[in-house]
């Protein structure tokens, strides 16, 4: 949902100094919200199809933040903060990658569990 809120936010930016271009914030957040509303969606329905997205999108959505954070971002916090960022980015992947891999849900989503 937040980055619904970017995509409608990023439409009525006020005129402040970006180190982006102006399409950019509503983009990003139009993709990344349609997305996870889509992963969401077949998550909780059970589709055959939701975990897949969801490795897929992961992976993505963590090299999209790292080009973004590497290449776009300018300042002391990122500079600073970059240990913890990729601490918690490896900590997410890999219960992500956990939970994914558990025989009930490989079962719920009708995988192969063999």
């Amino acid at each position: 949902m937040a980055y619904l809120a970017r995509f409608a936010l990023g439409l009525a930016l006020p005129d402040l100094p970006l180190s982006v271009p102006e399409w950019y914030l509503p983009a990003t957040g139009l993709v990344w919200g349609l997305g996870g509303l889509a992963a969401v969606y077949g998550l909780f329905r059970g589709r055959p199809w939701a975990p897949s997205l969801v490795r897929w999108g992961s992976g993505m959505y963590l090299l999209w933040y790292w080009a973004d954070r590497l290449l776009l971002a300018r300042s002391e916090y990122a500079r600073v903060s970059w240990p913890a960022a990729a601490l918690l980015s490896l900590a997410a992947l890999g219960l992500l990658a956990w939970g994914l891999r558990r025989p009930a849900v490989r079962a719920y989503y009708r995988e192969d569990v063999a």
